[in-house]
């Protein structure tokens, strides 16, 4: 639709203590000079929620068709109005991006099945409008029919979602559609404004991680704070809508030889796990011969391999690895390695080979079966009294928060799954464990993450 003289547009904007930028004023005047439609200006100052609530009841008692949220903290072309009203759909977001380190969009898959969002990490290559789960409201237009339908009040802090992600999950669930508008990417007054240059000076592997951590800290919160927010949400009304893990992409041909690729030319190999690494090779492998044969699984660059060969200069080290690019630097630490999938890569060794088999951040990516039968074979060419070590999240990063996992354990699940592949004692404990000592690009540092430790002795 275009917007002409008689297009009935209400701007709503809660506002704070401190006023509007100049760069905002002059936003707005250019364009309600490029589109004199009809407009209502209305403004509150109040907490988040509150603010909203007013404008949205003062927005009622006109005769406009639209809301236009823009927050006081906004950059804008004068062009953009017109962009969201051409998509012409219930409600239609322009694209904004946190001023903090991460400056993710603000902008968000809901997770239905597990009661969280998830931020996005890119956007779409086609540059078309595409429907997304929530957003913040800091340029977004909707319908008059939206806001007439919810009823008041609109907006609430409620279960630990922030009052613009309530209002989504309640138009989601009253059949509203919200598109994101690439062609629309707004600045966010910050230090500086921040806009899609800071997001896209981010490595993409990097964008993952924070994507992670995001999703980390935002299950553990949801769960601490409000055990009973899935509930409270009525997340269980859209749950039809999940969708099935589908194809393996851990096993695409060349997906971990980019991974590993782009972590190795930008010198930005965050994965050496020094909470746990040292500990794997120092506590838990001292008991070992002097001798021992380690087996790594999905070794990747070898650098568990690297901190082994340091503290065990005596032990055969052996890996096993899907990428061509992990195998070549491999060579570095290993005695012997190979390119290879699991499981069907264990069946080259013989019965009773290994004094030690060990896999981190590995079973989590395999699918059921396949993930069984790795640590059966792992029983088989064990020694016996020989020891399997396996690692992976804690009840984190489910299949539908992030592709590559196709499982989330929690302590309980985890060790039924290894009582029901292998024969011996089993211990299972929780322990968290710093990520990576990798200085970030902006200098921050990496949060402790929560994960399992599967010990397994052979009997």
């Amino acid at each position: 639709m275009k917007i002409t003289k008689e297009t009935k547009i209400a701007i709503g904007v809660p506002r704070g203590k401190e006023g509007f930028d100049w760069a905002w004023i002059q936003c707005l005047l250019k364009m309600l000079s490029k589109y004199p439609a009809s407009y209502v200006f209305i403004s509150e100052q109040a907490p988040h929620a509150s603010a909203r609530n007013r404008i949205t009841k003062r927005f009622l008692e006109t005769k406009a068709d639209y809301l236009l949220w823009i927050d006081s903290d906004t950059i804008w072309e004068p062009d953009h109005i017109q962009s969201l009203m051409d998509v012409d759909e219930d409600m239609v977001t322009g694209i904004q991006f946190t001023t903090s380190e991460n400056h993710l969009p603000l902008i968000r898959d809901i997770d239905v099945k597990y009661g969280v969002t998830r931020p996005y990490s890119k956007l779409p290559s086609s540059g078309e409008p595409f429907e997304i789960g929530g957003c913040g409201f800091g340029f977004i237009l909707m319908k008059r029919k939206v806001v007439e339908t919810l009823k008041e009040p609109w907006f609430e802090f409620r279960s630990g979602f922030s009052e613009d992600l309530n209002f989504c999950l309640r138009a989601k669930r009253a059949g509203f559609k919200i598109l994101a508008q690439p062609k629309v990417l707004v600045g966010h007054i910050g230090e500086k404004v921040y806009g899609l240059q800071d997001f896209l000076a981010i490595p993409e592997s990097m964008r993952d991680v924070f994507v992670q951590s995001a999703m980390v800290n935002t299950n553990a919160y949801l769960r601490k704070t409000f055990p009973n927010w899935r509930e409270d949400l009525g997340f269980d009304e859209l749950a039809g809508k999940v969708k099935d893990l589908g194809e393996n992409l851990n096993l695409k041909d060349g997906y971990w030889d980019d991974v590993y690729s782009r972590e190795l030319s930008d010198d930005f190999n965050w994965r050496n796990y020094p909470g746990k690494f040292p500990f794997i090779s120092k506590e838990l492998l001292s008991e070992l011969p002097e001798k021992a044969k380690i087996l790594e699984l999905g070794a990747g660059t070898g650098l568990l391999g690297k901190k082994i060969r340091e503290d065990h200069p005596e032990f055969i080290l052996e890996g096993i690895d899907i990428s061509k690019v992990a195998v070549k630097e491999l060579k570095k630490y290993f005695d012997f390695f190979v390119r290879g999938v699991l499981p069907e890569a264990l069946s080259t060794y013989i019965d009773e080979s290994q004094d030690c088999v060990i896999g981190c951040e590995l079973l989590e990516h395999l699918d059921e079966e396949p993930r069984k039968r790795v640590v059966q074979e792992t029983y088989r060419i064990l020694k016996d009294g020989g020891l399997a070590i396996f690692t992976l999240p804690n009840n984190i990063m489910p299949p539908e928060e992030l592709a590559e996992h196709r499982v989330c354990y929690t302590k309980e699940k985890f060790k039924e799954f290894l009582h029901g592949a292998f024969i011996g004692d089993i211990n299972v404990y929780e322990k968290n464990c710093l990520v990576s000592d990798v200085p970030r690009k902006d200098g921050t540092k990496w949060a402790e993450a929560p994960f399992l430790f599967g010990i397994c002795v052979k009997k």
